[in-house]
């Protein structure tokens, strides 16, 4: 249907307006000449009232609206408007609520044209509301307006037709409403048989007729879990949000308990440094890492290079640093600061030593 009808310009007329100032006349929107200053139409009045409403020469789906501008930024540019649109002018939807930018250059946009069901929704009558201008305490100022849709007759006839066809629908469930509840079944069920609407689906019959014509509770929990196992909730459901469900916890049972121990404990990995996550390196003792010390063009004591057994010299380990301090010819060995030394049952006094260049003693 979309490709078979066009999108033209829709021509109107202006049907209603709330205020204009000096020669800023609303027919002036119908002329795009952004040079003229006075090309415009101008309110004198910034109250929320204000309001200009235009009429089309037939209903016509409605698609989008085009505002054109003065060739330099304005302060009078609505920074915030809506438009309602309909076929009834005392009966109007909102069709958009946005605002305009604060430039030169001319902006369009999308209009709602169709209902939530998806069908087409046919205007007669548009009216623009400003709500704020981009200067303080302006009036409002609109330069011009282009609308484009819709409306061949065809497209039209169908189009309202099937409105008036859902309107006198809802019209008539409403009153079937109103009959079941005030206890008129005949005329309930005679409305209801002679127009062809029904007012709900079979699930919300049959739980009404459960729970408030017979108040049979057990049967109406039947039904609503029939309809939760059906589906019917999904969608209410979906919108719900999630609640958490706390349940405590108790210690296993004598049975279980003996039904999770092993004959063997397993051993627990030692202390470790530099694979904390690696598994491999599970079984891998740090105090047994690095036992020695190389040396390049520095004369070391072989106590010193070779273990850490010797009395005041550091001990093997994992993940220690060397710092080499060339203006005093020191090397210094240190584990970083957020080690624990104590994990470790080997680790001496002289764990924090300094070694002279080219001596073989190791300064505290």
């Amino acid at each position: 249907m979309d490709d078979k009808h066009e999108t033209v310009i829709l021509k109107y007329t202006i049907h209603k307006y709330s205020s204009y100032s000096a020669n800023y006349l609303p027919e002036n929107i119908m002329v795009n000449n952004p040079p003229d200053q006075l090309s415009r139409w101008f309110t004198d009045s910034t109250t929320p009232s204000q309001f200009i409403m235009l009429k089309l020469q037939a209903p016509a789906i409605v698609e989008s609206i085009m505002f054109g501008k003065y060739i330099k930024a304005h302060v009078s540019d609505l920074k915030k408007f809506q438009i309602y649109g309909g076929t009834d002018e005392n009966n109007l939807s909102l069709l958009l609520t946005a605002g305009l930018k604060m430039d030169y250059i001319a902006e369009t946009f999308k209009l709602r044209h169709r209902t939530s069901d998806g069908l087409y929704l046919p205007v007669k009558y548009i009216k623009i509301v400003p709500l704020q201008s981009w200067g303080p305490a302006y009036n409002y100022t609109i330069w011009y307006v282009e609308l484009r849709g819709k409306n061949h007759e065809d497209l039209i006839n169908t189009a309202v037709d099937t409105i008036s066809l859902r309107k006198e629908e809802e019209a008539v469930r409403i009153l079937l409403k109103h009959l079941r509840r005030r206890r008129y079944k005949d005329a309930f069920e005679a409305l209801s048989r002679e127009s062809g609407v029904q007012l709900e689906g079979a699930v919300q019959a049959r739980l009404w007729n459960a729970l408030v014509e017979n108040g049979d509770y057990k049967l109406a929990e039947q039904i609503f879990d029939e309809a939760a196992n059906e589906g019917e909730l999904d969608w209410y459901m979906s919108w719900q949000p999630y609640t958490p469900e706390w349940r405590q916890l108790c210690g296993c049972s004598a049975e279980v308990e003996e039904k999770l121990c092993c004959d063997e404990a397993t051993p627990i990995p030692p202390s470790r440094r530099s694979h904390p996550a690696d598994l491999s390196c599970a079984d891998r003792d740090p105090r047994l890492e690095l036992p020695e010390v190389g040396a390049n063009g520095a004369e070391v004591d072989p106590c010193y290079a070779s273990c850490g057994s010797c009395a005041g010299r550091p001990g093997p380990r994992g993940g220690h640093q060397l710092v080499v301090d060339p203006s005093s010819d020191l090397i210094t060995g240190t584990y970083e600061a957020f080690i624990h030394l104590t994990c470790y049952s080997n680790v001496s006094d002289g764990d924090n030593l300094k070694l002279k260049l080219g001596s073989k003693r190791a300064l505290v």
